[in-house]
């Protein structure tokens, strides 16, 4: 939360500031994806500002780290769950994270923040916080490749989708 804060704080941030307001003008709300949208990018604006200070690191990674970990914070900030299923959801994440990067590489042609650690905390979120149904449907995913189209979005809209690619801003977030 530190590196978070320093970064609300910092004259040099601009995206931390805006969700800080689309949250309420509080570091945690009542909403969980408002919280966890601001824990992260306000840490991640920060650390890449340079700020001093520490990132959790996983992977080798500061911004793996706080992807994979804040959100799970936000939800259990939120939603008021045991510390316990806390830290069940970030073991889950830092192992799902240290799991693909093992298979990607220290460089590969993905985002390792949106595949590793995005992966790592979604899993968390769900097996932890969420447990699955007593008998869930085995799923098979399935990732395209981007066609590049020469299209991309103004900064803003980029900014809010969490995407330059119009391709990839779908209706699923």
């Amino acid at each position: 939360l530190a590196l978070c804060q320093a970064g609300l704080d910092s004259p040099r941030t601009t995206y931390a500031r805006y969700l800080l307001a689309e949250n309420g003008g509080q570091l945690i709300s009542r909403d969980e994806r408002a919280t966890a949208s601001l824990l992260c990018n306000g840490a991640i604006e920060a650390r890449v500002l340079g700020l001093p200070q520490p990132a959790m690191s996983i992977t080798g990674s500061g911004a793996h780290g706080i992807i994979a970990t804040m959100p799970l914070y936000a939800a259990y900030r939120v939603q008021g769950y045991p510390e316990e299923k806390l830290l069940r959801a970030a073991a889950l994440s830092y192992l799902v994270c240290m799991y693909i990067k093992e298979y990607s590489g220290k460089l590969s042609a993905f985002c390792g923040c949106a595949i590793a650690a995005g992966t790592g905390m979604a899993c968390g979120l769900y097996e932890a916080l969420s447990p699955l149904p007593q008998d869930p449907v085995p799923a098979m995913a399935y990732v395209p490749y981007q066609q590049w189209t020469g299209e991309l979005h103004q900064a803003e809209r980029a900014l809010d989708a969490g995407t330059l690619f119009p391709g990839l801003d779908t209706p699923f977030t």
